[in-house]
């Protein structure tokens, strides 16, 4: 049986922060409610991992979320995210992207804002490229 349409990992309300635009990647800090995550939970999604995600614009703190579909700007992209930090009533995390991955234009449009995101797979960093794998001794 496939998954559902709204099946994933996470679907979450989420304040973004200043988007940064750098050579060759652009980062994106998110605000999260604790109700969402639990430490460990944070740690599955959040810590040394690639995601298959989706953020969204648009909601602004109304009870019943909107469905995905029908918030305003919307950016589908592989996000890395390399750790979290935990306050009493949020956490934060910055998801980081490869500009050939998104339209920067598009991005410019998360500063400051109020939306979802949405994470369809998660995988560890090392596992998902190896990069990060010790260089074999010659």
């Amino acid at each position: 049986m496939g998954r559902k349409k709204d099946d994933c990992l996470l679907r979450a309300p989420v304040e973004f922060g200043t988007v940064s635009i750098g050579k060759g990647s652009a980062s994106v800090p998110c605000k999260f409610e604790r109700d969402f995550f639990t430490l460990q939970r944070a740690e599955e999604l959040l810590c040394g991992r690639r995601l298959n995600a989706s953020i969204a614009t648009g909601q602004d703190g109304e009870e019943q979320p909107k469905l995905f579909e029908d918030l305003e700007t919307t950016v589908a992209a592989i996000f890395e995210v390399k750790g979290f930090s935990v306050k009493p009533d949020h956490l934060k995390a910055t998801l980081n992207v490869q500009l050939a991955e998104i339209d920067v234009e598009l991005l410019s449009h998360f500063a400051n804002r109020k939306g979802q995101v949405k994470i369809d797979g998660a995988e560890a960093i090392e596992e998902a490229s190896g990069e990060e794998a010790p260089a074999d001794a010659a």
